[in-house]
C-alpha cells in the first residue's frame, strides 16, 4: 500500500484593485413590537478592508406616523370625538385595529364624559417584544438557581454522610461497651472459681 504525502502552501495573489464594490439586496425583518431606536444587525455585511473582517450593518427601525393611531411606549390612543348628546347619554362605538380586526368600546349611560376622557381598553395595544437581555437575564438566573440547588444536595449529601458516620461511631461505641461487659463478666467468673477453689482448698 503505497503513503501518499500532500503539502499545502497558501500563495498571495495580487489584485489590483484590492477590494472592489458590489450591490446586494438585504431584507430587513421587523420584529412585532418593536419601537423607534431599535436596531436589526446585519453582521459582516458592510465595508471590507484588504485582510480584515467586514463590519455590521445597524438598520435603526423609526416608526411612522398613523393617521388614527398614536403609540405611548406598549399603548396604542385614538382620539375620538364623540357629540354633546352621546357625551350625556352614552354611546357604542367601533373602531378598526392596525391588523384590521374590530375593536368595540362604550360608555354606560349615566357617565358623564368630560373634555380629555380616557377610556384604557385592556389587550388592544401593541405587542411586548421579548428583550434579548432579559431574557439572558433568566436564563443566568435559572442557571444560578440550579446551582444553588445542585449546592445544596451536595451538603444534605455531606450531612447524610456525616450523620452516617456518627452512627457507624455509636455502633463502634456499643460494640465496645458490650466487650467491656463481656470482660467484666469474664473477670466475675474467675473471681468466683477462684473463691470456689479457695473454699474447696480449705475444707
Amino acid at each position: 500500500m503505497n503513503q501518499h504525502q500532500y503539502q499545502i502552501q497558501e500563495y498571495e495573489i495580487p489584485s489590483p484593485e484590492k477590494c472592489s464594490t458590489a450591490a446586494e439586496r438585504v431584507t430587513v425583518h421587523v420584529e412585532r413590537g418593536m419601537q423607534s431606536g431599535d436596531r436589526v444587525e446585519y453582521p459582516h455585511m458592510s465595508n471590507q478592508l484588504p485582510k480584515q473582517i467586514p463590519g455590521a450593518i445597524l438598520v435603526a427601525v423609526n416608526i411612522a406616523n398613523h393617521r388614527m393611531f398614536s403609540r405611548l411606549g406598549n399603548d396604542l390612543r385614538i382620539e375620538v370625538r364623540v357629540s354633546l348628546y352621546e357625551a350625556l347619554l352614552g354611546f357604542e362605538r367601533e373602531v378598526v385595529h392596525l391588523d384590521g380586526h374590530l375593536v368595540k368600546f362604550s360608555v354606560p349611560r349615566g357617565d358623564v364624559l368630560k373634555p380629555g376622557f380616557g377610556l384604557a381598553i385592556q389587550d388592544e395595544g401593541m405587542p411586548v417584544r421579548e428583550d434579548p437581555c432579559l431574557l439572558s437575564l433568566l436564563l443566568l438566573l435559572l442557571l444560578l438557581l440550579l446551582l444553588l440547588l445542585l449546592l445544596l444536595l451536595l451538603l444534605l449529601l455531606l450531612l447524610l454522610l456525616l450523620l452516617l458516620l456518627l452512627l457507624l461511631l455509636l455502633l463502634l461505641l456499643l460494640l465496645l461497651l458490650l466487650l467491656l461487659l463481656l470482660l467484666l463478666l469474664l473477670l466475675l467468673l474467675l473471681l468466683l472459681l477462684l473463691l470456689l477453689l479457695l473454699l474447696l482448698l480449705l475444707l
